[in-house]
């Protein structure tokens, strides 16, 4: 089978919101031709559908560095890959660990003496 067809097969899996499935034609474009950097733009932006922005950020740098200045699509898959990068690393640091919201969400009172289960500490 060719690029064609699972780049194809991914759209229709990623308009029905199955990214997974989605990633997975996607990676087969990749397989296929790994210099195509379109594979991975849309395997990336399936990526961060699916939350999985880590990897999209590692997807979109692979695919960066396939675009090739020799190809007249170039500068609009250029732009595709640099704005989905800069969406899943948005996200990334949206990403924070729970423990750090819990202390954020700590709420402190003022006291003049310490609990007795705190005193001997």
């Amino acid at each position: 089978m060719s690029f064609d067809h699972f780049k194809t097969e991914g759209n229709q899996y990623f308009k029905e919101g199955n990214y997974a499935s989605a990633i997975k034609s996607y990676e087969k474009c990749i397989e296929i031709n790994p210099e195509n950097p379109i594979g991975y733009s849309n395997k990336a932006m399936a990526l961060i559908k699916a939350n999985k922005n880590q990897e999209a950020v590692r997807t979109c740098q692979d695919g960066l560095k396939r675009v090739s200045k020799n190809d007249a699509t170039h500068e609009t898959i250029q732009k595709k890959l640099e704005y989905r990068l800069e969406l899943a690393e948005k996200a990334l640091n949206k990403e924070v660990p729970k423990e750090v919201n819990l202390v954020e969400n700590l709420v402190i009172h003022e006291v003049d003496s310490l609990p007795k289960e705190f005193a001997g500490l």
